[in-house]
């Protein structure tokens, strides 16, 4: 079978020759393996289909297909030091970030988030409520043709408004003492940004390819079992109904502390979840989530990354053989994890696809 044929497979509960495994990879990794690895020639467009290729892994490949524009807010970007300072002019005030590269992992992290007080949060709603969204058909299109057989494409839609808005636009806990304060404006916020979501998934809904996947991030260390209730589940429920009525699979990114949650994910009928982390980085195991959320949810994860850092192939092995002992039935399973760090043990990540060839032996 092909990666493609595997993955497909496992998505819609048949069986495959050997249990697809579908990792990330961080980006300073993905460099580690192209220089250690001999392999095809790749272009940066192709550079992490390759990794994944040179890996023996199915490729599930993030493919952004809507361009997102705000024509009346005046964008600024200026390096001051090490920082990269981003403004936002709306006609309801200023929004300003600050964020520098970390380069071990290749990703910016910010010190100053775009919304600090309920004035913020005005002009933060101003800019979501102008943004036009521009279909990129073809940016789909492209990687289709890229990855062949090497895995999926799957079409990024936005995370629930509380969830983005915690991950990317306010620190922990300004958020939650904003909703204590100012509960009218934050209402207000969190509505108009699902009602854009909705427009903006019915675009990606509209590409090609068979899955949509947004990245939640979700975690009882950030939102609580009570406030994902309210602001998360009927939310996902929207997207997964966007995307159904489209042929598509609704597959969202969740890595974290699931377990607080897991029975209200069993009621959004999403169609799998991807990146299933247990302890220590998280803690919910694939037997743990199978039982929660029943047969028919595609479960992708079972490993955590960060025991790839000081690994061995030995360990690695009984690591992958720990998070599939508690399975009766391994359909609708993919195994995974979170992104694998730079200081991993470049021959203990590759010892899985061996040891997963001997598992269906």
């Amino acid at each position: 079978m092909t990666s493609r044929e595997r993955l497909l497979c496992a998505l819609h509960g048949e069986r495959p020759d050997r249990l697809p495994w579908a990792p990330e990879f961080n980006i300073r990794f993905c460099g580690r393996i192209l220089d250690e690895i001999p392999g095809r020639p790749y272009t940066e467009e192709t550079k992490y289909i390759e990794a994944c290729h040179r890996m023996r892994a199915e490729c599930l490949l993030r493919v952004d297909v809507v361009e997102v524009e705000h024509p009346n807010v005046r964008k600024q970007e200026e390096q001051q030091a090490e920082f990269v300072v981003r403004t936002w002019e709306t006609p309801h005030g200023t929004l300003t970030s600050r964020a520098r590269m970390i380069d071990n992992i290749g990703v910016e992290m910010e010190s100053q988030h775009m919304v600090e007080t309920v004035h913020d949060v005005r002009a933060y709603r101003f800019a979501y409520e102008d943004a036009v969204f521009h279909p990129r058909r073809e940016a789909a299109e492209k990687q289709i043709e890229n990855i062949g057989d090497a895995g999926l494409i799957t079409l990024f839609g936005p995370p629930t408004p509380l969830l983005d808005l915690i991950m990317f636009q306010i620190r922990l806990p300004t958020i939650y003492y904003l909703m204590a304060d100012y509960p009218q404006q934050m209402v207000g916020l969190l509505e108009a940004m699902h009602r854009r979501n909705c427009e903006f998934y019915e675009i990606v809904a509209a590409a090609p390819g068979e899955v949509v996947r947004s990245f939640e991030d979700t975690s009882t260390t950030l939102i609580s079992p009570a406030l994902y209730r309210q602001w998360c589940l009927s939310q996902l429920q929207d997207y997964r109904d966007i995307c159904h009525a489209r042929g598509k699979l609704f597959l969202p990114h969740m890595c974290g502390y699931l377990r607080g949650v897991l029975d209200a994910l069993r009621q959004t009928g999403l169609d799998g979840i991807e990146a299933i982390t247990p302890t220590p980085l998280g803690d919910t195991s694939l037997s743990l989530a199978r039982e929660a959320l029943g047969p028919e949810v595609t479960l992708i994860g079972g490993i955590d990354p960060t025991q790839f850092v000081g690994a061995t192939p030995e360990k690695t092995r009984k690591m992958v053989q720990a998070a599939l002992s508690g399975l009766n039935d391994t359909r609708h399973t993919v195994l995974g994890h979170e992104e694998v760090h730079i200081r991993a043990d470049l021959e203990s990540v590759r010892a899985i696809p061996e040891l997963l060839d001997e598992l269906a032996a």
